[in-house]
């Protein structure tokens, strides 16, 4: 009790008690204030980056998208090219069997 009578002596009685408690009270809220202010910062810092994160995807997307148009287009070429393969490879078979039956008549016939 005796330091507390003295604590409030020091402090200039009540009055000065109610003057730290204000001061106190004030420190506080400005700590708050600028703890607030960091966490304004930090959210608005986070917004951007999420922004940004966001375009990042929408664009691998257009890309991806466009990967597989590409690949099906590709694949589409490959399968045509397959068709114009077996059809030269049977023109090819044609000409060939044409080719000996030719020569074939050419050497039984050797006035022609």
């Amino acid at each position: 009790m005796d330091n507390l009578l003295a604590l409030l002596t020091a402090l200039g009685g009540l009055a000065g008690l109610a003057g730290l408690v204000t001061a106190l009270a004030s420190a506080r809220n400005a700590v708050r204030q600028s703890d607030l202010q960091a966490l304004r910062d930090t959210i608005a810092a986070l917004e951007a980056e999420n922004t940004r994160l966001r375009a990042c995807i929408e664009a691998l997307e257009t890309d991806r998208d466009a990967d597989r148009r590409k690949i099906a287009d590709l694949a589409g070429q490959i399968d045509s090219l397959k068709r114009e393969n077996a059809r030269l490879k049977r023109r090819i078979e044609e000409l060939e069997a044409e080719n000996a039956r030719l020569r074939g008549a050419a050497d039984a016939n050797p006035s022609v």
